[in-house]
């Protein structure tokens, strides 16, 4: 019964290793897709601060180990080679990061759709609290004054109504959909 379950567990630990080198591998795949150039100019970076180096390879295994499909790792290695390669900045990066552990996958991958082609208005309110949540978009209910009403019923007493929110473009959720758009643009990314 012991043998059992040491096999049993050793089984379990393969399969996680397995997957967890998968991502992996899709990860290196997207990131190592870089000139000699930018490489070395990396490498030289990471060299000269030490905190740099520790928080970029710290943070990127943590997060691969929990992202829960391939695709995420895929795309988390795309945007890490677009940092490298100066297209975004280190706080779009950790914006990404933290969307790649929260957000469902389609949910991410949907942005560019709501900024470039839909409009944001057609977002449900679900999805825009989420996108918030990481200010890819700011939520405006009104005027805060104009919300604010009288209620003679209730013997004056003040009563918030609410009106229909505008959702707005934030910098951060522009970039972001836009790093999104040109890794879906690249071939055999869905």
């Amino acid at each position: 019964m012991l043998f059992r379950s040491i096999r049993a567990h050793a089984v379990g630990h393969t399969v996680r290793d397995r997957i967890f080198l998968k991502k992996v591998g899709w990860f290196l795949y997207e990131a190592s897709k870089l000139s000699a150039k930018e490489r070395d100019k990396f490498s030289q970076r990471l060299e000269e601060d030490p905190a740099f180096s520790e928080r970029c390879g710290e943070s990127a295994l943590l997060l691969i180990d929990k992202l829960a499909n391939t695709n995420k790792a895929r795309l988390m290695g795309f945007v890490f080679r677009r940092f490298i390669q100066g297209h975004i900045d280190e706080v779009v990066l950790q914006r990404i990061y933290a969307a790649l552990e929260y957000f469902p996958y389609w949910q991410l991958i949907d942005l560019p759709r709501y900024y470039f082609t839909d409009g944001l208005t057609s977002l449900g309110q679900g999805t825009a609290s989420l996108y918030q949540s990481l200010w890819f978009i700011d939520i405006f209910y009104g005027e805060k004054v104009e919300r604010l009403r009288m209620n003679p019923a209730l013997n004056g007493s003040q009563m918030l109504t609410y009106h229909e929110p505008f959702y707005c473009e934030t910098h951060i959720g522009r970039l972001v959909a836009a790093q999104i758009r040109d890794y879906l643009s690249e071939p055999d990314h869905t």
